[in-house]
This record gives structure tokens, sequence and C-alpha cells, in this order.
């Protein structure tokens, strides 16, 4: 993946229990992520995305496959959610 995501600076947000809840003072949407999402909403930072599938494959004790898909359709999650950008 080429990509280098990054979270939008004025998004605020907690980890509780496990899962992200994030609030978009522009929006004013609350929105709240939960396993590969939430784990890759605390990866990005504006570096290319180069191995984060294997840190999910391991977190979550899934195949490498099925990770890379998780962490593409995440990304796109957070990208139609408007609190990262490229």
């Amino acid at each position: 993946m080429e990509r280098a995501p990054r979270r939008r600076a004025e998004v605020n947000w907690v980890v509780i229990d496990g899962d992200v809840v994030l609030s978009d003072p522009l929006s004013g949407e609350i929105h709240v992520l939960s396993g590969a999402t939430s784990a890759t909403w605390q990866l990005i930072d504006g570096e290319p995305l180069d191995g984060f599938a294997e840190l999910i494959a391991s977190e979550f004790d899934v195949p490498l496959i099925d990770a890379c898909a998780d962490l593409a359709a995440s990304v796109e999650q957070l990208r139609s959610l408007g609190v990262v950008h490229d």
C-alpha cells in the first residue's frame, strides 16, 4: 500500500475498552471504532501503511490476506467519515 493517511489533528479521540471514540468538532459527529478500524486509527500517522497488515494479523490472529483486506476497508471507512487525509 503506497498511501500514507494521517489523522486530522482537530479530531479528538480516546480509547475505551479497546474501542476508539472519535469526536469531530467540524462535523459535530461522534464515531465509535472497533476491531481492525480501531487498530488502524491508532496506527496511522502519515507514514506509509506498509507493515500495518502484519500488525493487524498478529493482533487479531487472522491470516495476512484477511488483515490486508481489513486494513484497506478500515482506511476507506475512516476516509468516508472524513477523519483522515492523505
